[in-house]
């Protein structure tokens, strides 16, 4: 018997195992029995076995999606908090936009960012910056070679000539020396001349130890032969004070503030007008709005009934307190504005839909307050209890280093990562029990099967025994039968 169990094992060269974890060749070797309920009633108690390890998968999963939730609270309370910042400070309410009352004589920009005092300038222009212009005498030919050879300088930068340069190679090699002038070759009545003009509105120096320029008939004398332009520096004042310039542009006097000077200005100046950019402090106020409302749209995802943190206070109270700043009237500011509402910020819902909260913003009523009493509405958010203030401080409380959502991720973190070690380390004593209940079925499964392949065999052995004597013994009695009878 045991030999034909051996002989079954080892069915198809393969370890035992094979052999018993094969419901097909398993079902042929005992077609008595029904071995794929067998299997399927192991499989079941393997099912019930691992109900523990599944469990922590859920609960594994729970917790990933309550930590990206937070994860998505807190860079929306981190924008908002990057927007408290700024309202809270002094950039917006400091930021210029510029204005000119002649602006065809004098334009005026502002940098973006800039900030400073608001005030009116008187710019007078007595003169325009213009470029030295000087051209040669008039050469016969563009192309051929001149002759000449040697260097002279331009503003102190080496120019090298050969024999064979044309007066087209000579214009490249002048603008190729970087002198701040442009060289062009012209045409004109008779032949061509070498053009030279200066970037700005200093004068050009020349050198000509080689006489070349002399020869070209650009110098006579060491100076100019054929002058078409004097260079001049840009003479006005700002404020009664006298400045001057290469070029008709002022970028230094006022800082972040450029001046173009067009036009000289006669007897009346030009007022440039720098006032405080209103459309910084509504642009601030809006971008707050519309990430307040993002905010919002997340609470209401995450928080509402079915989501992910439905159920926990904490998303209440972010809610609660901020509606709260946003919305409530500070009696400790002073005279002037004390509410988001009186400069047309507001948190309103749909009548269909009440729980719908959102932040909007009037920017005209917001820059009619602006231009109405700036300072009033600058105290009501940046002041020390303004609005933007407070939220500053109550954001702080909540995304801060030490902050309520830095804690709760760090908890729910440290949750993911003990049971995510014990799903998947083997050696778990989760893993651990699974693993010897397992070996344990199993091993219980082959003593079963065991059992009754040799239970099969022996009846097969006794039914073999029977046929052996029992047919000769009943043929027997047949044959005795028939003699008595006789």
């Amino acid at each position: 018997m045991s030999s034909t169990i051996g002989g079954v094992s080892g069915l198809g060269g393969g370890s035992p195992s094979s052999v018993w974890n094969n419901p097909q060749i398993l079902g042929a070797l005992l077609p008595g029995y029904n071995i794929t309920a067998l299997d399927q009633a192991m499989q079941a108690q393997l099912t019930a076995d691992a109900i523990p390890l599944n469990q922590l998968s859920t609960q594994l999963s729970t917790l990933q999606g309550q930590a990206s939730a937070w994860q998505q609270i807190q860079t929306d309370l981190g924008s908002l908090q990057s927007d408290a910042q700024t309202l809270a400070g002094t950039a917006p309410y400091t930021a210029l936009t510029a204005s000119t009352s002649a602006p065809t004589e004098v334009t005026v920009s502002v940098a973006p960012g800039t900030t400073g005092v608001a005030g009116t300038y008187q710019v007078a222009v007595s003169q325009l910056a213009q470029t030295e212009i000087d051209n040669s005498a008039t050469q016969t030919s563009d192309t051929a070679g001149l002759g000449y050879s040697g260097s002279f300088t331009i503003n102190g930068h080496t120019v090298n000539v050969g024999s064979s340069d044309s007066l087209q190679t000579i214009a490249q090699s002048i603008n190729s020396a970087n002198a701040n002038v442009t060289a062009t070759v012209l045409p004109t009545i008779g032949g061509y001349v070498l053009n030279i003009a200066s970037t700005e509105g200093n004068a050009i120096s020349w050198s000509d130890p080689n006489n070349i320029l002399s020869d070209l008939g650009v110098l006579s004398g060491g100076a100019p032969a054929h002058q078409l332009q004097a260079a001049k520096m840009a003479l006005y004042t700002i404020n009664g004070v006298s400045e001057q310039s290469a070029t008709n542009s002022d970028s230094s006097t006022i800082p972040g503030v450029t001046l173009n000077l067009l036009a000289t200005t006669g007897s009346t100046p030009a007022f440039v007008n720098l006032t405080q950019n209103q459309q910084a402090v509504t642009s601030a106020v809006q971008k707050l709005a519309s990430d307040f409302n993002t905010l919002l749209g997340d609470l209401n995802k995450y928080g509402g009934k079915g989501g992910t943190l439905d159920g926990q206070a904490s998303l209440l109270s972010i809610s609660q307190t901020l509606q709260q700043t946003l919305t409530g009237s500070n009696a400790a500011q002073p005279a002037g504005y004390q509410s988001l509402a009186e400069v047309g910020v507001t948190l309103t819902a749909p009548v269909s839909a009440p729980s719908n909260l959102s932040l909007s913003v009037n920017a005209t009523t917001l820059q009619n307050a602006l231009q109405s009493d700036p300072g009033a509405v600058q105290s009501l958010l940046n002041g020390a209890s303004g609005i933007a203030t407070t939220l500053q401080q109550q954001l702080n409380a909540f995304v801060g280093p030490t902050g309520s959502i830095p804690s709760q991720l760090t908890s729910l973190q440290n949750q993911i990562s003990s049971i995510g070690t014990e799903i998947n380390d083997p050696n778990s004593p989760i893993n651990q029990e699974i693993s010897m209940q397992q070996q344990a079925l199993q091993t219980q499964f082959q003593n079963m099967l065991t059992a009754l392949m040799t239970s099969q065999s022996q009846g097969q052995q006794i039914q073999g025994f029977l046929q052996a004597q029992y047919g000769t013994f009943g043929n027997s009695s047949q044959s005795g039968g028939s003699s008595s009878g006789g």
